[in-house]
């Protein structure tokens, strides 16, 4: 797809029979929108993913809280971000997604950020367990709602 796109930007492509201009354009187009769409997904392709990952990191972590927030949690139809708040401590899930091949993209004090071979973006909320709800609520909502409550 690169090597064709660059062909689309060089008007390599109408040198051939059959491609004109408007053909060419859109070619272009496409595989735009097709790389800056990577790691975006709809709800419905995500879901069954999402599901799954759930229950194996529920089995890991046994005895720690860990439910779904941000995107996924208000079903918006886009998902950048899979999401948990959980108790685990940080470096218990950093660990876990570093030994089973995950890359860690970012870590701060309470968030950690990795990416798996399947190219979906995993994100943690780490918090206490006093804390836990409180901090669902505000990672589940959007900023204005937020702001406004």
């Amino acid at each position: 797809l690169g090597e064709l796109l660059y062909a689309c930007n060089e008007n390599r492509l109408m040198l051939y029979r059959g491609f004109g201009e408007k053909t060419q354009q859109n070619i272009r187009e496409s595989i735009e929108f097709y790389f800056s769409s990577l790691g975006h997904y709809l709800f419905q392709q995500i879901e069954s993913y999402a599901l799954a990952v759930d229950t194996k990191l529920k089995n890991v972590f046994k005895g720690q809280s860990l439910l779904f927030t941000g995107e996924f949690r208000r079903q918006l139809e886009i998902i950048n971000t899979l999401e948990w708040v959980t108790t685990a401590p940080i470096a218990t899930v950093r660990d876990f997604f570093a030994g089973v091949g995950f890359d860690i993209i970012a870590e701060d004090k309470a968030y950690l950020l990795c990416k798996g071979k399947e190219n979906v973006t995993l994100g943690f909320h780490c918090c206490s367990r006093e804390e836990f709800y409180s901090l669902l609520f505000r990672t589940s909502c959007s900023e204005t709602f937020l702001e406004a409550w």
